[in-house]
């Protein structure tokens, strides 16, 4: 991670007005239940002497004015920043291959093809991810939660305290279930690094296969890779389609 210091500091200013835009848009996401709430009162009285509908309807404009601004404000924040990601992939990737340039052989002797492809693909997709979603997501839910907890201390601190009692359980439940996700995909990585490196080999080496008459035996081998390395991605995304629903049970009881 500090090595990624550099790259962040590289886009700081347009991560400033992404993180703004982001809190901005979270500002005006927590007015609308507020609007709303005031909404569901005036129904049943009058305010300052006009009418329900008049009240009614000027809350409803509004609601839907700050909607609009919002998803808008939103939209802009989730631009600029999983475009710096892409811009920081695009860098590391640059930075990745002049390095692999300059590396001597005994560098590639020692390490399979396929490892190193499987790195600069996917391991800087995660790096992507990380430094956009990651961030956005790392500013976003922080915030969410200080700002919609705040709305409903003021409410109902009792009700506050009954909803929050769930809260424990998901938390065990997605730290037991983070150490498996981490290791399932660590799996995939190596998986993916060896189908890469079988598909080089064969490919650098065809004239010895076809010397040798193995094609058949290389089709059932690269099968077989093949096979277990979809076996792995299932593995993953069980446990990927495990933590959604479970989450939505947990904060829905």
């Amino acid at each position: 991670m500090p090595r990624l210091w550099a790259y962040l500091l590289r886009y700081r200013y347009r991560y400033a007005g992404g993180i703004g835009s982001l809190l901005g848009s979270r500002g005006l996401a927590m007015l609308v239940p507020w609007l709303l709430g005031m909404t569901v009162d005036a129904i049943g009285g009058v305010s300052a002497g006009r009418s329900t509908t008049t009240v009614v309807t000027g809350y409803v404009a509004l609601i839907a004015g700050i909607a609009a601004v919002q998803a808008v404000v939103r939209t802009f924040s989730r631009f600029v920043i999983f475009n710096i990601g892409r811009d920081i992939e695009y860098d590391l990737r640059n930075d990745l291959f002049h390095h692999l340039e300059a590396q001597p052989l005994a560098f590639y002797q020692q390490r399979q093809t396929g490892d190193l492809m499987s790195r600069l693909v996917n391991d800087v997709t995660a790096v992507r991810l990380l430094l956009g979603l990651g961030i956005l997501n790392f500013i976003d839910a922080p915030l969410a939660y200080a700002l919609g907890l705040t709305a409903m201390l003021l409410k109902d601190a009792r009700l506050t305290v009954a909803a929050l009692a769930v809260y424990p359980a998901a938390f065990l439940t997605v730290k037991r279930t983070s150490r498996l996700l981490m290791e399932r995909t660590f799996r995939v990585q190596e998986g993916l690094g060896d189908l890469g490196s079988r598909v080089q080999e064969n490919l650098s080496g065809i004239h010895v296969v076809k010397a040798y008459a193995s094609e058949e035996h290389e089709v059932e081998s690269f099968g077989r890779a093949n096979a277990r390395f979809q076996e792995l991605n299932l593995r993953l995304a069980r446990v990927r389609g495990f933590i959604g629903p479970v989450m939505n049970i947990v904060g829905g009881a």
